[in-house]
């Protein structure tokens, strides 16, 4: 039995909800958001993974409450977000607004056609 694609997709699922959480907990500036479109664009991408796993881990093999982790995780990170929101500004600075719309538009149609395969 092969359990490696259940294992990469199990971590991605782990990792990225982890990541977003870092970057709405961390006081550090290295991990912290630098923008709204950065936590949006972010959270995004955690939720699609988060679907990744439902979806695809190997539930058979570990016990179903083992959900909860990554599920916790982005909660926290959500939580983060919340509270970080007010004092985060809108753009990065030193991006511009073309930049900034064509990152987030093309982060957004990728998530929205891996779900559209994935669930489709």
């Amino acid at each position: 039995m092969n359990l490696v694609l259940p294992l990469v997709i199990g971590a991605l699922g782990v990792g990225y909800p982890a990541l977003f959480a870092a970057m709405t907990l961390s006081r550090a500036p290295r991990w912290r958001a630098k923008s709204r479109v950065d936590v949006l664009v972010e959270g995004l991408t955690a939720a699609l993974m988060l679907v990744l796993v439902h979806e695809f881990f190997a539930w058979w093999v570990v016990p179903a409450v083992l959900w909860l982790v990554p599920v916790a995780i982005f909660t926290a990170g959500v939580v983060g977000a919340v509270i970080r929101w007010p004092s985060l500004p809108w753009m990065r600075e030193g991006r511009t607004l073309r930049r900034t719309v064509l990152g987030a538009s093309v982060s957004v149609v990728v998530v929205a056609v891996i779900l559209w395969v994935v669930l489709g």
